[in-house]
């Protein structure tokens, strides 16, 4: 199966507050949704090609005992030590076969018959998440157009803190324009239109974020 990269998302603190700082460096903010069944909300930026997606937990018992338990996304957020990272790929037009071992989450947001499969190495919380989107989910008819829509993808840089990737990883890793580096601290880095302007806002301080354009 040929993938491509969907969107991001970065667990962050309640409200997702680095949103703020985001918007104050330039970029605009798109429309939030709340995730039913997963005890989790979200703040997003759309891009030409991508987004990226602020996700919070906003009721952890919803997220302990719902259907999507094995992201183990309060593990997660409370611990310092994991990925806050999720990869979330599509398949191209024509391909139906995972590249990798999963699981099946269906959603309470999806039509009874659509399900994400999420990669076996959602139990490595240091690894980031890996999910693939349901290969017929319907698109809306009327997409709207992204906030930021000069600003292209060109390049994701994943840093994590291990010595070897699982398979999940090592098959997102394949991806155009995505590098996994390994042995690093956790960091998203992304550039878009190759860095052409040579701008750099760097979120470390706050957050394991950095935009380049």
């Amino acid at each position: 199966m040929s993938i491509e990269l969907d969107h991001i998302f970065l667990l962050t603190d309640v409200g997702a507050p680095i949103a703020d700082l985001v918007v104050a460096a330039g970029l605009v903010e798109g429309s939030s949704n709340i995730h039913p069944g997963q005890g989790t909300s979200n703040r997003r930026f759309f891009f030409q090609n991508t987004t990226l997606e602020f996700l919070y937990v906003h009721d952890i018992v919803e997220t302990d005992n719902g259907p999507a338990s094995g992201l183990r996304l309060k593990d997660r957020s409370m611990d310092s030590g994991a990925s806050p990272f999720g990869l979330v790929v599509r398949p191209i037009e024509g391909d139906t076969e995972i590249p990798f071992e999963g699981w099946r989450y269906c959603p309470d947001y999806f039509a009874s018959d659509m399900c994400f499969v999420v990669g076996n190495n959602s139990n490595i919380i240091k690894e980031p998440i890996c999910i693939c989107m349901p290969d017929k989910l319907p698109q809306r008819k009327e997409m709207p157009i992204p906030e930021n829509t000069d600003l292209l993808l060109t390049e994701l840089r994943v840093s994590i803190p291990i010595a070897t990737k699982s398979r999940p990883l090592n098959e997102i890793s394949k991806c155009p324009n995505i590098i996994i580096e390994l042995n690093k601290p956790n960091c998203l880095e992304l550039t878009f239109n190759h860095g052409k302007q040579e701008i750099r806002k760097d979120f470390r301080s706050k957050i394991p974020l950095v935009f380049n354009w």
